[in-house]
């Protein structure tokens, strides 16, 4: 229908994430999407949690450094501000409206803290789109890159809203890259969650 075709939407979110053998992780989020000047005006807004549960249920706080953020591959304004126990990034010029249209924004940032360690393993476990978005996704996917070529150990993916269980997603480890996609276009408030754990010690 019309109003499917002109309807604000994810059309793609891909997320490319690096472990280095300090513990840093690096995010790079290519987010296309549609917009219709409904909830996308002036741009984007992107929650990313700042505290994360380690193995005994603790919750530990990391530290969001955003590096860059572009639409349609040059510079965009942003600005940041915590609320909730969310980093958000407010993507856009203030006294720039949108038109309808397709727009690519890539946001990167840095953390540390991300990389849980366990008595057999060490894991990242990320919300790879966040809980956060007024509309759907229709497509989410990631690639996460291990340290030091490292080879995975176990992989999961977790699909629907926040806790969800659900594992309507797919991966493919490919020696120390692995790739997650969601099996379907998620609704609002419906995330991709991915986990993959690889040898101690090597951060």
């Amino acid at each position: 229908t019309l109003q499917a075709q002109s309807g604000e939407r994810i059309i793609n979110f891909h997320s490319d994430i690096e472990i280095d053998s300090t513990g840093r992780v690096q995010v790079t989020e290519h987010i296309k999407v549609y917009a219709n000047g409904i909830s996308i005006k002036r741009g984007i807004v992107r929650y990313i949690p700042i505290y994360r549960k380690d193995m005994n249920g603790k919750e530990i706080k990391v530290n969001i450094k955003v590096l860059s953020v572009l639409r349609d591959g040059e510079p965009e304004d942003y600005n940041e501000s915590i609320s909730n126990g969310e980093h958000v990034i407010r993507v856009g010029n203030k006294d720039r409206i949108l038109s309808s249209g397709m727009y690519e924004y890539v946001i990167t940032y840095e953390s540390y803290g991300h990389v849980g360690f366990f008595d057999d393993y060490d894991e990242l476990y990320w919300n790879v789109t966040g809980n956060d978005w007024d509309f759907a996704i229709q497509k989410a996917s990631a690639t996460i890159r291990l340290p030091n070529n490292a080879h995975s150990i176990n992989t999961a993916c977790y699909t629907g809203r926040a806790g969800s269980t659900n594992k309507d997603c797919t991966y493919l480890p490919n020696d120390s890259i692995v790739t997650f996609e969601s099996n379907y276009a998620l609704a609002r408030g419906e995330g991709l969650t991915v986990a993959v754990s690889f040898p101690r010690d090597i951060v």
